[in-house]
């Protein structure tokens, strides 16, 4: 019987940075200037890891970097 792996926080975030960089972030883009119906939408310039940004902590997360200079950090934590 096969062993049974289970899901981490790092896990998700490598699915998550790999699906959301696709082809350079064109896929996100796209989705992007759809969900607000505007074609002059800030588009992704970089995701990293939090630690690959160099963020002092012990969670695991996105930094996404758009080309308007804003940031966001997604913060991936295992609730059950």
């Amino acid at each position: 019987m096969p062993t049974k792996t289970t899901m981490s926080a790092s896990t998700i975030e490598q699915v998550l940075l790999e699906t959301l960089w696709d082809r350079d972030g064109d896929r996100f883009n796209e989705e992007l200037a759809t969900a607000t119906g505007d074609d002059d939408t800030p588009i992704l310039e970089g995701l990293e890891t939090f630690s690959e940004a160099g963020l002092l902590t012990r969670d695991n997360g996105l930094v996404v970097k758009m080309s308007d200079g804003t940031e966001y950090q997604i913060t991936i934590k295992r609730s059950r």
